[in-house]
Formats: C-alpha cells, structure tokens, sequence
C-alpha cells in the first residue's frame, strides 16, 4: 500500500492518467472542471473537498480542470486489493467521485496527513500504513453491507492477550502494523477496524501508550541515560521520547524523572 500526497495543477487543456493500480481518493480541497472515467463523463463539475472516489486498474481518467485541488491517493498492490475487495463484497460498487460521498471527517483527516509530515521516521511507515487502512475501511463501511462489515472479523479475549504479549516482548524494536495483525491471524482491513472496536485505541497508538508505560516504569526505577532508556522502550532517540512523553503527559522525561526520584 502506498500513501501519497499528489498536488494538484490546473490543465487548460483534457489532460489523461491510466491508472496501473486500485487508488481511492479522497480530494484535499474544492475543485471544479469537466472529467470522464473511461469516456464516460462524469455528472458533476464541482468537487467539494474531501471528495472520495475509487478508480480500478487499468482505468483511463481524464480532465480539463479550471481549478483543481491536491490529493490524498492511497494505492494497493494486487493482493492488498483482492483481500480488500473480498472482505467489502464491493466488486459492483465502486465509487467515483461524482456519487456523492464525501470523507465525514475531513477535518480529522487534515490533522493527521500534517501530522505525518512531522512524525519521527521511525514512526512513519506504521503511521502512513495506518492511515491509508483507515481511509480504505471508511470507503468500505461506504459499499459494504453492514453486517458483512460488522462481522468481518473480531479479537476475543485470548486474541487480544497474545497482542499484548506480543508488543510488549517486541516493544524494544521496530513493530508493525502486518506484524500485528498476523499476530491476530485477520488481514490488514479486518484487524484495524476490530482492534479499534475491542480496544478502543488504533494499534499504533497503543504501542506508543505501552512504549511509554515502559519508560515511565524505567524512569522511577533505572538511573540510565535517557537515550538509552529511549532506546530500550523502542523510541529512536531520546528526542523522540521526549516529544512523545510530553505529548502524552505534558511533561518531559527528565523533569518526570526528577519528581518521582525525590518522592
């Protein structure tokens, strides 16, 4: 899966892209021009932000935009796509863009695409691999049946104890997003929907809750360097632990550190 952010540009004149890969879309502001799927116009001019559509492979799109806008492309290889159409039971129902759906939360999404922009590089594989799979579950919950949806797949107590296990011995290095969800034994679409729903939280910030869990543990009870300490809960850098610490506890690492030593 590859997440992209492509700027738009205005084309005077019909301007054509064959898409190679399964893309859904989602508009990252207002736009306005003529386009076709195929030949096939579509039935709208005006596209308000946040607009989502899904394009197949091997589709041509073409356009004359007199305004045009930036977009959030989130693009499958062949197997992500075949699991995702499988679990969406949406072979007939592709959206295109003039069908009228629109990213409810818009806003949210804005945060989190400049979010990565400014998240350590550690992070940023899981954290882009995690927000293309939540854009791809909200253009499902769009198509699929909802007790297909709901029934998709689900993680029972002992499911999610292994989960836990499973972060916890792996929390000093790198964990991602397939790794857990192979954990779970469910694909990529199903695990992130029914972690949210049993947990409550996304699975990359659980992981980053239970890094810092550790590092408050060690910060009461260890009196090594920070960096290394950094190091052991899975952070990059004790620059990275300390933007994630005071994020979460609004206080950094050594100033924690130094109110429980006194206590």
């Amino acid at each position: 899966m590859k997440v992209d952010w492509i700027p738009g540009a205005p084309h005077t004149v019909r301007h054509t892209i064959t898409y190679t890969a399964p893309t859904i879309r989602i508009r990252m502001g207002c736009g306005f021009g003529a386009e076709s799927f195929n030949g096939e116009p579509l039935s709208q001019t005006l596209w308000p932000a946040g607009a989502l559509e899904c394009i197949p492979p091997a589709v041509e799109h073409s356009h004359t935009t007199d305004v045009d806008t930036d977009w959030l492309s989130v693009a499958f290889d062949d197997i992500e796509w075949e699991d995702f159409i499988d679990i969406g039971g949406a072979k007939g129902d592709l959206l295109r863009c003039d069908a009228g759906q629109r990213y409810v939360d818009y806003q949210n999404l804005i945060h989190c695409v400049y979010g990565l922009m400014a998240v350590d590089p550690q992070d940023a594989a899981f954290s882009r691999h995690a927000l293309g799979i939540e854009i791809a579950n909200y253009y499902r919950s769009m198509v699929a049946p909802p007790s297909r949806d709901r029934n998709s797949g689900s993680l029972n107590f002992s499911t999610l104890r292994r989960l836990a296990d499973f972060v916890e011995d792996h929390l000093h290095s790198g964990i991602g997003l397939e790794q857990m969800a192979n954990e779970a034994r469910l694909s990529k679409f199903h695990f992130t929907s029914a972690f949210r729903r049993a947990t409550g939280s996304t699975p990359y910030q659980y992981v980053v809750d239970r890094r810092l869990i550790r590092a408050q543990k060690l910060l009461r009870r260890s009196r090594e360097s920070i960096t290394n300490l950094a190091l052991e809960c899975g952070f990059s850098s004790h620059a990275h632990l300390s933007s994630a610490f005071k994020s979460k506890y609004g206080i950094s690492p050594t100033v924690y550190r130094r109110h429980t030593a006194s206590r």
